[in-house]
């Protein structure tokens, strides 16, 4: 009888989306190998077949939910034709994933603030790992920065911005995670919103072409 064939890769992405969904629910210190193997039906020896550490498995699994979010946000922005609406949908979908009364970002919303503290806590998983973190953060990125060069060939957005236009996408990308996590701090979800369309007014300011504002 022939050994039975298996995908490296997709059983790393199957162990790492088990690692994401307990550590989402639990956190991580509360999450144990044997728990994400057990939640796997595989045994703890072959997590650590596939991961050294359980440091590798937190990156995998914030991989993998970088990976879930440039899907969803692909699919969203896909097929508008124009940038203006293809950058507020963008937006919009951002400011569900910080939206304090949807009760279906619980475990997104613990996620992330569990990764802020493995990144900003001395010895978290993520303490040293700064490059490969804004590697993650290219993927999104880059989706956005596609919107502004499609909206200045479009003459939509105007033309000087090109050379910059990843700086604009860093920016905004900044402001809506930080006002995201002011979300998350202070459960304001109308102020929320309120401030999001102030932004947003300004930044279209800035890049719209005269004819456009």
């Amino acid at each position: 009888m022939s050994p039975k064939f298996v995908d490296r890769k997709q059983k790393i992405k199957d162990i790492a989306q088990t690692a994401l969904c307990l550590f989402s629910q639990r956190g991580y210190a509360a999450t144990s190998v044997e728990q994400i193997a057990e939640a796997a039906t595989i045994g703890k020896g072959t997590v650590y077949e596939y991961f050294k550490t359980k440091e590798d498995l937190l990156v995998a699994a914030v991989q993998e939910w970088v990976d879930q979010g440039e899907i969803q946000i692909s699919a969203i922005v896909e097929g508008i034709d124009d940038p203006v609406v293809r950058l507020h949908s963008f937006v919009r979908r951002n400011m569900k994933l910080f939206n304090p009364e949807n009760s279906n970002n619980l475990h997104a919303n613990r996620f992330y603030i569990e990764l802020l503290q493995q990144t900003f806590m001395e010895g978290g998983a993520f303490y040293n790992k700064h490059d490969l973190l804004k590697e993650f953060r290219s993927k999104i990125r880059i989706i956005l920065v596609d919107i502004l060069l499609d909206g200045i060939s479009k003459g939509i957005f105007k033309p000087e911005i090109a050379r910059d236009a990843e700086k604009y996408a860093i920016n905004l990308m900044a402001y809506l995670n930080g006002i995201g996590q002011y979300a998350l701090t202070t459960k304001e979800s109308l102020e929320y919103k309120t401030l999001v369309e102030f932004h947003m007014k300004n930044f279209l300011t800035l890049i719209l072409t005269d004819t456009e504002e």
